[in-house]
């Protein structure tokens, strides 16, 4: 088994397909609890007890709120407390929107003590992408074609078939509620135009990654495997840098990325790659000027990247926290 120590720089989120709804939940201040699915049933009050029940079937969901907060919290188990940051408890509280029902995205976690977990099927995504880098030959720059992209993916999937990386708990999160926006552009009034989520963020916390090999066999990452993380932690941060100064966002996140890249600590992103888009970052890399794009029709298309901006292709957007932070940021340290 192989050990590399990842810390979390800025929110991420990994979500397991769940929501919490306005039933999950209790709202006090600016704090959400999560509480055990069975309070309803314990309500002793019979006012309130209907009064909840016909709101929800009613969809009003302020009066639903208003009579939770009659309920006393110290007579419901709470799961899980979680501080809400101010957009996000506007969002929920806005009541005017029809379409809000109060549902937050919920961040992986363990279904018993709710611990935040990193699904190995994450990491592996991790470094099969550092695995397609490491092996992307050059001649690819002048020789391209569908195939010899299938043989790199078809060596990418032989040489993870016995490789394995366990799901990990994050140790001493610290997580919230928040609005997180989805940026690629900026409207001509100056305002950033994206869709809005409110989701279950960890904001910091350590984990290890642990890789073992499946069939029993010592696991042989390829040799240079710690200097193509390197040279692939540059690439991450240099894409992030050209979009960010591409959307017209001002920061000094790219700085903080650097100094922790000369200390010997490498920055990679998590949840950026989409196999459906054929690690379209990747290979804009790989082709420096050009970005490889799949078209269903055409089968295959070669494009510039003012084109390639222009139709959304090569990761030119971004997710922004509440703090008006890039997402997704872990450091690994060997």
């Amino acid at each position: 088994m192989k050990n590399i120590k990842a810390s979390i720089i800025t929110p991420i989120h990994i979500n397991n397909g769940e929501f919490y709804e306005r039933l999950d939940y209790f709202i006090r201040e600016s704090q959400l609890y999560i509480v055990e699915p069975t309070w309803i049933q314990k309500i002793t009050d019979k006012k309130i007890f209907d009064g909840i029940i016909s709101s929800l079937e009613a969809g009003k969901f302020k009066n639903l709120e208003n009579y939770k907060s009659k309920l006393d919290l110290s007579e419901i188990k709470i799961i899980d407390s979680v501080k809400i940051k101010k957009q996000a408890l506007e969002t929920l509280n806005n009541f005017g929107d029809k379409n809000n029902q109060g549902q937050i995205k919920k961040f992986f976690a363990d279904k018993f003590t709710n611990t935040p977990i990193i699904p190995g099927s994450t990491l592996k995504g991790i470094f099969r992408s550092v695995f397609l880098f490491a092996n992307a030959d050059n001649n690819y720059k002048n020789s391209f074609s569908k195939e010899q992209v299938q043989d790199l993916e078809k060596k990418a999937n032989d040489y993870f078939k016995f490789i394995g990386f366990a799901d990990t708990k994050i140790q001493n999160p610290n997580k919230s509620i928040q609005k997180i926006l989805g940026v690629n552009k900026k409207t001509s009034t100056g305002k950033q135009e994206g869709v809005p989520q409110v989701v279950e963020t960890v904001d910091t916390g350590d984990f290890d990654i642990n890789i073992e090999s499946s069939n029993g066999t010592n696991i042989d990452l390829w040799s240079d495997f710690e200097k193509t993380i390197k040279e692939y932690s540059n690439i991450l941060i240099t894409r992030e840098e050209q979009i960010l100064n591409n959307i017209g966002i001002q920061t000094d996140f790219i700085d903080k990325l650097y100094e922790l890249y000369d200390q010997g600590k490498y920055p990679i992103k998590i949840g950026m790659f989409k196999k459906s888009l054929s690690y379209k970052m990747f290979w804009e890399e790989l082709l420096s000027n050009e970005v490889y794009y799949f078209d269903k029709k055409k089968q295959k298309d070669i494009m510039d990247l003012d084109m390639a901006r222009k139709v959304g292709v090569g990761d030119k957007s971004i997710y922004l926290d509440e703090d008006q932070n890039p997402m997704g940021w872990i450091v690994l340290e060997f």
